[in-house]
């Protein structure tokens, strides 16, 4: 007769006989270079942060080990960089996973991605991920996301330029609507992060000179010739 048992066998559970070659595999991928297990984890060499911590108990534990194997071999791992990384470094980056991902990443699909940087640097860097990618657009751009205002209101006394009316949006408000459309053009679906020379405007679907409002469910994301040709069709539609 079969006997049932109440313990319930773990599929993480690994002897350190296992877990060390891979620990090594991780090091010579890694160039032997000091690696975190962040590093490790995106590697993908098959073995989870789980498997290390049932062989070793802890993280800390598995790289002693690892640099006592690798010492037997006469080598040493070497200390990883402690220079600051720049903005250039890590907005190139965030380019390469945009365009092999070809749409902004979220923080889940960047942390799968094996980006050379973890997530933490672009959140204490830019306040958050969200602002990490506008940042990026303007990188990209080589502007700010603004609103371009070229209507007219005349007034009894004098033509005023809109542009210099209190309508702007706020940060908060511009980075709400970039992210909800993408960080991309909503008619043609171009974005600076994938492709050069777009420009991005934020766009009054209702025009503010005719009562549309500066609010989040009036506003959208066009690139520059979208916004252009909307302006031209209204134009003819005026007989102008």
């Amino acid at each position: 007769m079969m006997e049932y048992k109440y313990e319930r066998h773990r599929a993480d559970k690994y002897r350190k006989e296992q877990v060390l070659p891979v620990l090594l595999a991780a090091a010579k991928h890694f160039a032997y270079v000091e690696f975190s297990l962040r590093d490790f984890i995106s590697a993908k060499l098959g073995i989870s942060r789980g498997g290390v911590d049932s062989a070793y108990g802890s993280w800390s534990e598995a790289m002693r080990a690892l640099r006592i194997a690798l010492r037997a071999q006469g080598i040493e791992l070497a200390a990883r960089s402690t220079k600051r990384i720049s903005d250039d470094e890590l907005f190139i980056e965030m380019e390469r996973i945009w365009n092999e991902l070809g749409q902004r990443p979220s923080r889940h699909e960047w942390e799968k991605s094996g980006s050379k940087y973890s997530f933490q640097p672009y959140k204490t860097r830019f306040g958050g991920w969200t602002k990490a990618c506008l940042r990026f657009i303007e990188w990209r751009m080589g502007k700010p996301v603004v609103i371009e205002f070229q209507e007219i209101v005349k007034t009894p006394q004098k033509i005023v330029p809109t542009e210099s009316l209190p309508r702007g949006p706020s940060d908060r408000l511009r980075l709400r609507v970039l992210a909800r459309d993408g960080f991309r053009c909503v008619l043609c679906g171009h974005s600076p992060a994938i492709e050069r020379g777009v420009v991005l405007h934020l766009d009054h679907i209702v025009p503010y000179s005719k009562g549309g409002r500066t609010t989040f469910d009036n506003l959208r994301t066009l690139c520059a010739a979208c916004n252009q040709g909307r302006g031209n069709i209204e134009e003819l539609a005026k007989g102008v």
